[in-house]
């Protein structure tokens, strides 16, 4: 729709869109190599594991070492307004879950220490807002519906001291760090709830991108916009009008480019995953670690979504997920590692019997 809305020629729109295309092919050729048993389960669950840790020493190493300021020029969508690295999150989510699903499911410690580092880094380093809130109720979410009928009363009890013990030591022992992230969120609310100005301007940029572009999307609502090349006119900023970054309004963002349709289209991936997870539990295949974290992550992008449109916008990691869960559900085996640290922990548990 991008040729209606900005005259784009339709090739240079078909360009604009090859990232997609590498978003599909990527998961098509796992299911392809999965099924043909060139690569297994296990493979693929080691290959995430070691991006989840190699990111994450990356980005650590990259935000003490180098200056945001001197990237500044590759944009907002780089470096943000207040001088911080922006990097793609998505394997260090993937992480945390794996190993703090891992923590839940066998009531391990060992699960639990090994996601600290990966928590670590998404609350005092990241930073992201939505990134937290979504990462929280993914994790509280699955947990209960995991823990609803062993333990339904005393888990909820667990986590809530858990959370406020959590809050107590970040407020005393960081306490410039606990009041800057109680202002950002307190600023968000401010925006979201009175639609007011507030003094942290990723926020205030939000709104004023929002109110740019309701009219747009209540134009081309059903069909969105389309996608501008940054090699046609400006790109969005020039069809715009102002600075425009569609991820910054979320799910509005989706709409304004792909219109109702488009958001449906890129929201099926979370009912797959819904009813591949739902035919596992049928079939009373077990559950692992690797599936678990792919539902973690997958629960996670529908909720940052709302604010990010991460769905849509940065689908590559969410496709290759859910190729993943497709294949456990054909296969229905269990993942080496994730059978290798359940065994681990049974072994530690009889010697402690025995001990």
């Amino acid at each position: 729709m991008a040729r209606s809305s900005s005259g784009q020629p339709l090739v240079v729109g078909l360009l604009a869109h090859r990232g997609l295309a590498g978003a599909v092919a990527a998961p098509l050729a796992i299911c392809i190599a999965v099924d043909r048993k060139t690569i297994r389960l296990g493979d693929i669950e080691r290959a995430l594991l070691l991006l989840a840790w190699a990111t994450g020493l990356v980005y650590v190493l990259a935000n003490h070492l180098l200056d945001p300021q001197h990237f500044a020029s590759a944009g907002l969508a780089f470096v943000s307004e207040e001088g911080i690295f922006k990097f793609d999150t998505s394997f260090i989510a993937f992480g945390f879950f794996y190993y703090a699903f891992i923590g839940v499911r066998k009531g391990s410690p060992q699960g639990y220490i090994l996601s600290l580092p990966f928590l670590g880094y998404l609350v005092f380093e990241f930073q992201g807002r939505s990134l937290l809130l979504a990462l929280l109720v993914s994790f509280v979410v699955l947990s209960y519906a995991w823990k609803l009928r062993t333990n339904p009363f005393r888990y909820p009890l667990w986590l809530a001291c858990g959370a406020l013990l959590a809050w107590a030591a970040v407020s005393q022992l960081t306490p410039r760090f606990y009041a800057d992230l109680v202002e950002r969120f307190g600023a968000a609310f401010t925006v979201v709830v009175d639609s007011e100005m507030t003094g942290d301007p990723s926020a205030n940029a939000r709104m004023i991108e929002a109110a740019l572009v309701l009219p747009s999307v209540d134009e081309w609502w059903l069909a969105g916009t389309g996608v501008v090349s940054n090699q046609w006119d400006g790109s969005h900023e020039a069809v715009a009008g102002s600075y425009f970054y569609a991820a910054d309004i979320g799910v509005l963002g989706v709409v304004y480019l792909y219109g109702v349709l488009g958001l449906v289209a890129f929201g099926v991936q979370f009912v797959l995953a819904a009813g591949w997870s739902r035919s596992r539990r049928g079939r009373g295949l077990p559950g692992t670690a690797l599936i678990d974290a792919c539902n973690g992550f997958l629960l996670f992008s529908a909720i940052r979504s709302l604010a990010t449109g991460q769905f849509a916008f940065n689908p590559e990691v969410g496709f290759m997920l859910l190729a993943v869960l497709w294949c456990a559900q054909r296969e229905g085996g269990v993942c080496p590692v994730s059978q290798g640290l359940a065994t681990a922990q049974g072994l530690s548990r009889q010697a402690g019997e025995h001990g």
